[in-house]
């Protein structure tokens, strides 16, 4: 078993989960998929059969574990409505489906920061990036934010711990571009990163300080930059011959 691996088996379990923060950033990709087998292998992971929830939808889900539930936000079909439902882990079943009462021109990303039950969920309208949460189980949502606009496509959003929302976008420009909250509420101002994109980004967080963010260039190539030490590095191409966004 190597260190990284071993600290990834350590983590979870003080946590309770097999999310984790890596001692230290290795290089951005050099052995992933070994230590990811690894980790798979080690874990003893099994998959389900697929089942079929029913819904209708016009655009890729959204899903969020938090606390013993899944919760999917999605398009609907019918009328671009947001809509969401919950699954219980224990296969108890899930709810009917809850209609937001907001449209979206995009599919939906969402994130959760704690085992409260704090959700968040960002999608685009008219090009403007329109922005839902509820603070735990038992509150209602928010009522609608806007906190940007020139969005060319649907956003991603990631999380390192409470408080902290990172989203990311493609601009009317082509620009892969980013804002970001330390409180949940206080928004920076949307700044453009490194890479010219031509499809959704895609984005995520393995521990504090640290955030990936991946997308479809015009050469069809998946590229990668990466935030760690307070500060962005890249760009690095690490696929060829993308047919979809990441």
């Amino acid at each position: 078993m190597n260190r990284y691996l071993a600290a990834i088996l350590a983590r979870g379990l003080a946590l309770g989960t097999s999310f984790c923060a890596l001692p230290e950033a290795p290089p951005p990709h050099e052995d992933a998929p070994e230590r990811l087998g690894e980790a798979a292998s080690a874990l003893s992971y099994t998959w389900a059969p697929w089942g079929d929830l029913g819904e209708s939808m016009s655009a890729a889900p959204a899903i969020v574990g938090s606390n013993g539930r899944y919760r999917f936000f999605w398009r609907r079909t019918s009328d671009s409505h947001l809509m969401t439902k919950y699954c219980e882990y224990a296969e108890t079943g899930c709810t009917s489906a809850s209609d937001m009462g907001v449209v979206t021109d995009s599919a939906p990303a969402a994130v959760s920061w704690d085992f409260a039950g704090r959700l968040d969920v960002f999608y685009q309208r008219a090009g403007h990036l329109k922005h839902l949460s509820r603070a735990d189980y038992g509150s209602a949502w928010s009522s609608e934010g806007d906190l940007a606009s020139g969005l060319a496509g649907g956003p991603s959003v990631s999380s390192w711990g409470v408080g902290r929302l990172d989203v990311f976008w493609r601009s009317t420009a082509n620009q892969l571009t980013h804002l970001f909250a330390t409180n949940g509420t206080n928004w920076s101002a949307p700044a453009s990163l490194a890479g010219m994109s031509v499809g959704d980004p895609a984005s995520t967080s393995w521990g504090p300080g640290r955030i990936d963010v991946f997308w479809r260039d015009s050469l069809s190539q998946l590229r990668h930059q990466w935030y760690t030490n307070s500060a962005w590095y890249g760009t690095e191409t690490i696929a060829t011959q993308l047919g979809t966004s990441p």
